[in-house]
């Protein structure tokens, strides 16, 4: 769903670019678009999972079993459950939420834009526990509240790299699907629609090549659905 390592792609951005998504191959860094995330999370059950890494090289985890984003028209409202890891739960409190950017401010707990106070765009609540999309910062400088790549429960630093992978939640027994593994099936399956793997390939170029971890078999339909 999103990747950050080094700060050469800008996620200051408008509300179209994170409702479409972007994302920068050579740079490495990557949100997917929460257009996407809603039709992927609301069709199927899905968890979360966020790793992150500070400037002295400590890493940090935070696993949630439900996770899903709403619709755009109700500006891509935040539902998340179920917190284990290590970093602490700096997304739970956030459920309910909406989304927020520069130009589109759906924080009414706050006056001014949260967005724009910390240059970035998360489910804000004018108390800023978490903002993984804010302006990237690779020293060990404490950032000010909320500023930076920051998850609160994890310490008063910004993040040299995060990542946040969306999980289907997968039946007793079944494993978790990568792209590459998912092809590998389709490759290998003489029956399987070749109009669809296309459409599948072509629409997921750009994750294929961060190798997000998506099940394949929770896309394909998610594809064919009517916009809301």
């Amino acid at each position: 769903m999103q990747r950050r390592s080094n700060g050469k792609v800008s996620f200051y951005r408008d509300w179209a670019d994170y409702a479409k998504g972007f994302v920068d191959n050579d740079a490495g860094e990557m949100w997917i678009g929460l257009d996407f995330v809603n039709k992927m999370t609301t069709a199927v059950s899905c968890g979360l999972l966020v790793e992150m890494m500070d400037v002295d090289g400590a890493s940090y985890v935070a696993e949630y079993t439900n996770f899903q984003v709403g619709s755009e028209a109700a500006a891509f409202p935040l539902t998340v459950s179920g917190y284990s890891g290590t970093a602490g739960d700096s997304l739970g409190p956030l459920s309910g939420n909406l989304f927020s950017t520069r130009d589109r401010d759906n924080n009414p707990t706050s006056d001014a834009n949260d967005a724009v106070t910390l240059e970035g765009a998360w489910w804000f609540d004018g108390n800023a526990i978490s903002n993984l999309n804010g302006v990237y910062q690779d020293s060990g400088s404490p950032p000010d509240q909320g500023a930076g790549l920051y998850w609160q429960t994890a310490g008063e630093k910004s993040m040299l790299s995060t990542r946040m992978t969306i999980k289907r939640q997968s039946a007793a027994g079944d494993e978790p699907t990568t792209l590459s593994s998912a092809r590998e099936r389709e490759a290998g399956d003489g029956d399987a629609d070749a109009a669809t793997v296309a459409v599948t390939q072509q629409s997921l170029s750009s994750l294929a090549a961060q190798q997000a971890l998506i099940d394949i078999d929770a896309i394909m339909p998610i594809l064919s659905l009517p916009d809301e």
